[in-house]
């Protein structure tokens, strides 16, 4: 059928759409007029949508439990992000929307919220696209529903106020292709094995700035489809590094594991990350022992490799001596 596409003008937001309209754009995209005021409850009688998106604007309020109802939603575009709602709680009805697929995001980033995370969303079950909640206040845990939604290309709950630990059923993200984000949280406990099943995931890895603890799984090892960001820095983690980290061979830009509480060597197989391009950070632990003459074979690396602040020998390998392109080496034992 033919599409009603409702062209929105002036603020606030007009309550008089048709009830026809199947989609539903108000800003996301660059250049537009910003829209002040709050979401209509009104837009819970359109029925009809099929896209819908208020990203971008300078919308207040709460978010309204009527959009809810728009259980013909198929994508979401910019959906509720870059926002300025009050502190009320994410709605439970969103996790009415079990139509939403694929070209879009479930999009809520840097929108001042601060509720939990519903249980709810994990109806979302035929999401393909990337649940985003960025940059938020969000309390609370992960919930363990999410699990329910094993085709999401991407979990990003970076810069939020969430505890708890990272619940196992993560290990149903088998099609995670874009992220796991959930750094600078306050997040505790251990890294489950479970992850080693995002073996698709190829963009950012994303767990540092935490108060995760215990030791690294072995099973990270398996996640070695080209990750271009690996960051499990400034976190309580002890122990050794797995020599399964060297299995991490298509890592393409920046590995850090700095800022830990590890104890053991540095093991010889990191030497095998020898396509990082930009950083290689290990410093502020325990490491003993000397200097693996491996990462010599680290060359295509150009920003810095930094060792510092740990028990190692005082002897550099000459090896090191390779990485012709660093533009600041860090070397302080």
């Amino acid at each position: 059928r033919k599409s009603s596409r409702s062209k929105i003008s002036g603020n606030p937001l007009p309550t008089n759409l048709p009830t026809s309209t199947t989609t539903l754009e108000i800003g996301g995209h660059r250049g537009h007029e910003k829209y002040t005021g709050t979401i209509p409850t009104e837009y819970g009688y359109l029925t009809q949508v099929t896209e819908f998106g208020v990203g971008d604007n300078l919308l207040t309020g709460s978010i309204p439990t009527q959009i809810g109802r728009m259980t013909m939603m198929q994508k979401s575009g910019s959906f509720l992000a870059m926002n300025s709602f009050d502190s009320s709680p994410i709605p439970t009805e969103l996790g009415l929307l079990t139509g939403l697929h694929a070209a879009g995001h479930l999009f809520m980033v840097s929108s001042y919220l601060s509720s939990t995370i519903p249980t709810e969303m994990g109806y979302l079950e035929k999401l393909t696209s990337i649940f985003l909640l960025d940059d938020n206040s969000i309390k609370g845990t992960i919930p363990t529903e999410l699990g329910k939604m094993p085709l999401a290309n991407g979990l990003h709950v970076k810069v939020n106020s969430l505890t708890g630990t990272i619940p196992t059923e993560v290990g149903r993200f088998s099609n995670i292709v874009d992220a796991f984000e959930v750094s600078t949280n306050l997040m505790t406990g251990s890294i489950p094995t479970e992850i080693g099943n995002m073996a698709k995931l190829l963009r950012l890895f994303w767990l540092h700035r935490n108060d995760f603890s215990s030791t690294v799984p072995t099973e990270l090892g398996r996640l070695s489809q080209g990750i271009g960001n690996f960051l499990v820095n400034g976190n309580k983690l002890t122990g050794a590094l797995p020599t399964e980290l060297g299995c991490l061979t298509g890592s393409q830009r920046n590995f850090f594991f700095h800022n830990n509480l590890f104890s053991s060597t540095i093991p010889t197989q990191l030497g095998l990350l020898s396509m990082l391009l930009e950083k290689f950070g290990l410093d502020q632990n325990s490491l003993t022992s000397t200097i693996p003459t491996e990462l010599g074979r680290l060359i295509q690396i150009s920003s810095y490799l930094s060792i510092g602040n740990n028990k190692l020998s005082s002897s550099l390998p000459t090896q090191l001596g390779q990485l012709s392109l660093l533009i600041d080496k860090f070397w302080t034992l």
